[in-house]
This record gives C-alpha cells, structure tokens and sequence, in this order.
C-alpha cells in the first residue's frame, strides 16, 4: 500500500517546475491542481466565469477557493492574453 507521504510531490520540485512553466497551461493546471487542490474533474469544468478576478476567488459549485496570489496572477495575464486556459483565439492562430 503506498503512504500519503508517497503520493505527495517534492515541494522543491513542484516550485521549480511551476517557476519554469508559470504562464504555460500546463503550468496553470499545475497550479489550481498543486497550490489550490482542484480534483481532476474541477480542472475538466472549470470555465473563466469561475474566476473572479476582483476577489481572487475561484466560484465552484459547492465551494469558494481563495486564490494563491501567484495563481490569481497567471490565470489574469492568461486571460487578458488569450482569454481561455488552453489556447490562443482563432485570429492568433490565423495570423501566425
């Protein structure tokens, strides 16, 4: 049987790979899993009218997370850039 202690990543190894891809959506899922303790399915569902961005607080169904600073920060610069956790619009694509 594997221990808590065993599933749960090396804190300095989390902080290294969230400072290396902090702005990556591979980053932000990173974060909202790692620092907020999103579930599987919570980062599946999650849309931006979830993020309030004036509190810093992620509005899911049957609870409110406040948001680490550094995660309310990457989730704004993503959506001011893009608008969407996954990828650029269409016209960013189309213009490359």
């Amino acid at each position: 049987m594997v221990s808590d202690e065993t599933k749960r990543p090396d804190e300095a190894a989390m902080r290294r790979i969230l400072d290396r891809y902090s702005d990556s959506p591979e980053g932000i899922i990173l974060r909202l899993a790692w620092l907020e303790g999103l579930s599987r399915k919570e980062l599946n569902e999650l849309t931006w009218d979830q993020v309030d961005f004036e509190t810093q607080n992620l509005l899911l169904q049957d609870r409110t997370i406040p948001l680490e600073p550094s995660v309310a920060e990457c989730l704004q610069k993503r959506y001011e850039q893009y608008s969407t956790i996954f990828s650029p619009p269409l016209t960013a694509l189309s213009s490359a």
